[in-house]
């Protein structure tokens, strides 16, 4: 089975696949010569909105959770996607007030310098119905953020720092990446294709080919668009030496200990809650718990409600022996706890959300690295 990762480029689309061992690369002028190139490939990996935003849903869902699991300042990197009806705009003035009137927000310039790309592939893929090629997104910087098993890139991958940093972690999954990268560089102009182009469409090809682990989505409610087209993020969940996914114990062991004192609220109803309890306290506590255990500096008394230990307290042990179970330190003790917090958040109803948790919510995303 053939896999690729696209990146767009001054050019056209930039491609990198596997050919007798080694990466190479080719550049098309549209997506259509691009796929006709690769009639078998499964899936092709591409940094590009397919599924957008409408009235219905003005955010895109894998949009929110990207920005969550990045964190500052990376989330920065993932733009606003623009309605359908305004890739059609005439000019940018025309584009923002389309997008304001259909979503309710203004549209950048640099979503606009990407517009041309991003209307291509969809009309490229309605067209085309039911025998659409397996063109699925991605976004390179949620692509490294999993490589490095959940810690955000420090640098803009615009400067040198940022450059090296990503490269030294595609030489631990593709040897090959860095030479493939000189390549390109010495054989194409950069008025046609950048280094940002060809790091992006090797970390897609790395993810595509899931040597290392399992391909999976980031993706909310809706996941489908209103043509159909689906709204997700693909990345890819590394193995553990032993097989197991990198975290994946971890993440057992937090939704272990939700578990054990959400049955404890549940069986005793309101007989075992306080006054002004809210849904939220109970991950609340779980999350503050395992960062302030595992050596983040966390001020408990901000976030938990100080009679919860009380009202919990014949689940309590059995909970913190879950979280004790927790070996995460550092960025990936941060990427843990964001993500527990992210699913958590998007099971609560929106009354059962506590100030505490929303400030929580907050501080989990805006607070890295973490030490």
């Amino acid at each position: 089975m053939r896999h690729v990762g696209v990146d767009g480029c001054k050019a056209g689309w930039l491609a990198v696949t596997r050919n007798d061992g080694r990466l190479d690369y080719s550049v098309y002028r549209n997506i259509a010569e691009l796929t006709r190139a690769f009639p078998g490939a499964e899936p092709l990996l591409i940094d590009i909105p397919i599924g957008l935003p409408s009235s219905d849903a003005p955010v895109r869902a894998c949009d929110r959770l990207a920005r969550q699991r990045l964190g500052t300042p990376r989330k920065s990197s993932v733009f606003p996607v623009p309605c359908r009806e305004a890739l059609g705009a005439a000019d940018l003035s025309e584009a923002k007030a389309i997008n304001r009137a259909r979503l309710g927000r203004s549209l950048g310039a640099q979503t606009w310098g990407i517009s041309p790309k991003i209307a291509e592939v969809d009309r490229f893929l309605l067209a085309r119905g039911t025998s659409r090629p397996p063109l699925r997104e991605i976004h390179p910087e949620v692509c490294f953020w999993a490589l490095a098993c959940g810690r955000p890139m420090k640098h803009k991958k615009s400067t040198m720092e940022g450059r090296a940093e990503r490269i030294e972690l595609l030489a631990r999954y593709e040897p090959d990446a860095e030479r493939l990268l000189s390549r390109v560089l010495a054989e194409t102009l950069r008025k046609d294709v950048a280094a940002d182009d060809v790091l992006d469409a090797v970390v897609a090809f790395v993810t595509s080919e899931a040597r290392v682990g399992a391909l999976t989505a980031l993706v909310g409610d809706p996941s489908r668009d209103a043509a159909g087209l689906p709204i997700e993020m693909l990345y890819l969940k590394v193995r553990d030496k032993d097989g197991s996914t990198e975290t994946d114990n971890d993440a057992r062991a937090l939704w272990s200990a939700l578990s054990e004192l959400g049955e404890h609220f549940s069986r005793l109803g309101g007989a075992a809650r306080y006054v002004g309890m809210s849904d939220s306290d109970i991950p609340l506590y779980v999350a503050c718990t395992v960062a302030q255990r595992n050596g983040q500096s966390i001020d408990l008394g901000r976030f938990i409600d100080q009679r919860f230990p009380d009202a919990a307290a014949p689940a309590l042990e059995r909970a913190n022996c879950h979280i004790a179970a927790v070996g995460a330190k550092g960025d990936k003790l941060a990427a843990l706890v964001r993500e527990f917090c992210s699913h958590a958040d998007s099971k609560l109803k929106a009354q059962d959300k506590s100030p505490r948790w929303k400030e929580f919510v907050r501080w989990v995303q805006d607070t890295a690295p973490w030490l």
